[in-house]
């Protein structure tokens, strides 16, 4: 065969050379495209099923951070969270006792005695109380006194009691042979608190109060009562009573009676009270004083029963 005779081919344009390098280079370019476009779409699940099998475990790591940073001050919330007052005891009562007495240029003596009973069946508190007081100077007696005070409350609810009472006096030296009074009403509850305590009530009644001198006094009445009560430590407890009487005959005869008494504890039996009592009669019996006061410093020994 002849040099002649073989076909070579017929050369190539230069502007086809160039067309077909590009379409090349685009094949090559899209491809590496979709290669990548492959790999990020398995890479991505490959992070996202990654993340979703940790989630769980970073969710229980921060309940525990959760629960060890709150839960010891929510604890401790709780524990300085008021405890609530134990119940009263079901019985309890006090008997005091003092006596002074002096000799050599004056003769004196003088004898204070009394007590109290708090009886508290269901719904019901039940309250005795009794005093007696003496005095002498030079064999003659300057000052005698007795009471005796009832009071029973009925519980209607947490802070309202309906209450009926009644009172017995004896007081010579301020002009009273005998008095007693009988009253009825509601009592209303302030203040209920564990160490601080007041209650007020109203009532109407009736007195017959027989005297030494003038006219004896029978008359319905009507009354006002407080009783205030503080712990001003877990061995110090604060009393103020306070009663007033006025007769429906005469609205100036009127009566105010007003006690306050520190008892400071000693030991589970024993205290000491001091105590300061005022009695006022608006009209008392002709020719005796207005007021009368007495103040005693007493051993007392108590007890409580549930």
């Amino acid at each position: 065969m002849s040099p002649t005779s073989y076909r070579t081919a017929p050369p190539r344009d230069k502007g086809t050379h160039i067309i077909s390098f590009r379409l090349r280079s685009v094949k090559q370019l899209v491809a590496a495209n979709i290669m990548k476009s492959n790999f990020c779409t398995r890479t991505g699940a490959v992070y996202d099923a990654a993340m979703t099998t940790s989630r769980p475990p970073l969710r229980a790591l921060l309940v525990v951070f959760a629960l060890s940073v709150f839960a010891p001050g929510a604890a401790a919330a709780q524990a300085a969270a008021p405890q609530a007052s134990p119940p009263p005891p079901r019985q309890e009562g006090t008997a005091q006792l003092a006596f002074v007495g002096t000799t050599g240029n004056s003769s004196t003596a003088t004898l204070s005695a009394g007590g109290d009973h708090t009886f508290r069946p269901d719904r019901w508190i039940l309250r005795n109380r009794a005093l007696f007081v003496r005095s002498e100077a030079s064999d003659t007696v300057t000052a005698e006194s007795f009471l005796y005070l009832f009071r029973a409350d009925r519980e209607l609810t947490k802070r309202v009691s309906a209450f009926g009472s009644f009172g017995f006096l004896r007081d010579k030296p301020a002009g009273v042979s005998s008095h007693q009074d009988v009253n009825g009403g509601i009592a209303f509850k302030v203040i209920d608190l564990t160490a601080v305590q007041w209650t007020v009530d109203a009532g109407l009644g009736y007195m017959n109060e027989n005297r030494l001198a003038g006219d004896d006094v029978h008359s319905a009445t009507d009354s006002f009562g407080s009783i205030f009560t503080a712990k001003l430590t877990d061995t110090t407890d604060l009393t103020d009573e306070l009663r007033f009487l006025q007769t429906f005959d005469d609205a100036s005869d009127w009566r105010l009676g007003h006690v306050v008494s520190l008892t400071v504890k000693m030991s589970e039996i024993f205290s000491l009270k001091v105590s300061s009592q005022i009695r006022f009669a608006n009209l008392p019996p002709p020719g005796f004083k207005k007021t009368d006061t007495t103040t005693a410093v007493a051993l007392v020994a108590g007890f409580k029963k549930q």
